[in-house]
């Protein structure tokens, strides 16, 4: 007969990105045919359900980062409308009446454009399709080859239409997360879910135990062991990164780390489990 080991500092302190880590590991060792026990198993498909759904919101939650991609991307749109239009300027004054010509031509079509600097994002990307499907129109187009402009116009196109990907992605991502909460929300209903599975796992150790099914109780304590095992190496973790709330300092040693971690799970046998309001949980 086994138990689980005492988790619930552990599961109330991590920050979210290691408490989905944590989970998903768990989903990788654990398996749904390992469970014999129906109650046991249906327990566990609770849990995986509710999980799938915390995966999908801390992956919406990455709207900051995804923000930062997106205004990389404008950076670079705006950097190679700004090449081609001081290549065309510059060609003006070559010594080559082809390449005058051509230059004139290509700045006054280019000027329409102007405006796409101080634009919004939006309009931004608007502007720089219309401005890269011109160039390419017969009228325009031998001009660019003639200034060797036709990889750079190639070019914007390319990054335009990678800041449209990102910025659709995000604004759907943005729209699902309002739409259904976050991680907040379900961050605790992912806990519960966890401890009602891993309470059925030392009920059905004990029961397995004692009606001598040892096959049963064999493949339950295996699944015992295997989430003992994760309790005990992400609470080393969290201390090492220090979101299990260790004072901030100078790094600690594989010894501290030990010692530490066999404090955390005193204390966790002395004081009864940290609330679980929807702010408690670190970002």
């Amino acid at each position: 007969m086994k138990n689980i080991r005492s988790y619930g500092v552990l599961l109330n302190r991590m920050s979210n990105g290691d408490h989905v880590e944590f989970c998903s590991e768990i989903t990788k060792f654990v398996r749904s045919k390992d469970l014999m026990h129906s109650e046991i198993k249906s327990l566990w498909v609770a849990f995986l359900r509710v999980f799938r759904k915390e995966e999908v919101k801390f992956m919406q939650g990455r709207v900051a980062v995804e923000t930062k991609f997106m205004v990389a991307a404008h950076r670079s749109r705006l950097d190679t409308y700004m090449e081609i239009k001081r290549t065309v300027e510059a060609a003006a004054y070559r010594n080559n009446t082809a390449a005058n010509e051509a230059a004139v031509v290509l700045s006054w079509m280019i000027h329409t454009y102007h405006s796409v600097m101080h634009a919004s994002m939006a309009e931004a990307t608007a502007l720089l399709s219309s401005m890269a499907d011109d160039l390419l129109k017969p009228l325009y187009a031998w001009r660019v080859e003639l200034l060797g402009l036709g990889d750079a116009v190639a070019l914007l196109k390319e990054r335009n239409k990678a800041f449209r990907d990102i910025y659709v992605t995000r604004a759907q991502n943005r729209s699902e997360r309002d739409r259904d909460g976050n991680m907040k929300k379900i961050r605790p209903l992912v806990n519960q879910a966890f401890r009602n599975f891993t309470a059925a796992l030392d009920a059905g150790s004990l029961y397995y135990s004692l009606s001598g099914n040892g096959e049963a109780a064999a493949m339950v304590d295996e699944t015992i062991d295997v989430i003992n095992g994760m309790i005990a190496q992400f609470t080393k973790n969290c201390i090492r990164s220090g979101s299990m709330h260790r004072k901030p300092g100078k790094a600690m040693d594989d010894a501290a780390v030990e010692t530490e971690a066999a404090g955390v799970e005193e204390l966790v046998l002395l004081l009864p489990e940290v609330g679980e309001e929807p702010g408690d949980q670190p970002d």
